[in-house]
């Protein structure tokens, strides 16, 4: 009797360790359930959290199975296929840059015919001639103008005839010389200016001696070159000495300046000296 009666404890002691066991089993699945899968309300039952854990964790085999495939079946190239090289044809050599030539206009004759354009100008060459033709003055402003070296009276044209004429640059710029049309082989040669790279020498009572560059223009007088020498020294007479072509003369320079006498022209080459006031 004692016996059957310790067994029954026994196995109702089995039986609740059981459910125990059940129910621990239960809310260990529902906590890891709840952990990965936010997504299911708190308010569906027990049952219904299993069938949605159940219905998510077949979705996730079944992508791994196919991803599996893929890359056993799909994804893998075939072992036994032969990669043959790309060979190009022996018999249609591959084409080159060189195969293209540039296209050329057709260039007749006309468009090779030029005019030259030297001289004084900024960029002096040939120049070639246009369909429309060329008249004198586009034909210097095609070279960038003159040079400011260049003698603007003596523009001269020589014609492919053998013919010239000389012009000013006022004749080309105002007048009718610079419509004249240029014909293949005409020449446009500007002159240089007579004064580039003459001087005069100022010496004596004046601030600055040397040598001056005498003015391009061609215009200069005694007290324009005292001025460019820096003036005369507080101890000048006021008396210069011109020595022109090895003949000395003597220049009021004072009755120019207070009375206004006559002054007198400068030319290249000349020598002016101050002289000292006498103590």
């Amino acid at each position: 009797m004692n016996s059957d009666n310790q067994n029954q404890q026994d196995q109702l002691i089995d039986a609740l360790l059981l459910e125990q066991h059940r129910s621990d089993r239960e809310q260990h699945i529902l906590v890891i359930q709840d952990a990965l899968f936010h997504s299911v309300p708190a308010q569906i039952d027990k049952k219904s959290r299993v069938i949605s854990w159940l219905w998510k964790m077949g979705l996730a085999a079944a992508a791994v199975l196919a991803i599996g495939y893929f890359q056993t079946h799909v994804h893998r190239p075939d072992q036994h296929a032969v990669h043959i090289p790309y060979q190009p044809n022996e018999t249609t050599p591959p084409l080159a840059i060189n195969d293209f030539p540039p296209k050329v206009a057709d260039i007749s004759n006309k468009s090779q015919e030029s005019v030259s354009i030297l001289g004084a100008v900024k960029n002096p060459r040939k120049v070639i001639l246009p369909e429309g033709g060329l008249n004198v003055m586009t034909a210097l402003a095609s070279v960038g103008g003159l040079n400011a070296t260049s003698d603007i009276n003596k523009i001269e044209v020589i014609f492919n005839s053998g013919e010239k004429a000389v012009f000013s640059l006022s004749d080309i710029m105002i007048g009718e010389a610079g419509k004249i049309e240029l014909k293949n082989g005409d020449q446009v040669i500007v002159g240089q200016n007579p004064f580039v790279g003459k001087y005069i020498t100022v010496g004596g009572q004046v601030q600055k001696r040397g040598l001056f560059p005498y003015p391009l223009d061609g215009n200069l007088d005694i007290v324009a070159a005292v001025a460019v020498a820096g003036g005369l020294t507080h101890i000048a007479d006021g008396k210069l000495l011109l020595t022109r072509n090895g003949q000395t003369k003597t220049i009021d320079y004072e009755a120019i300046i207070e009375r206004g006498e006559p002054s007198v022209m400068i030319l290249p080459g000349d020598f002016i000296q101050a002289r000292a006031r006498s103590f």
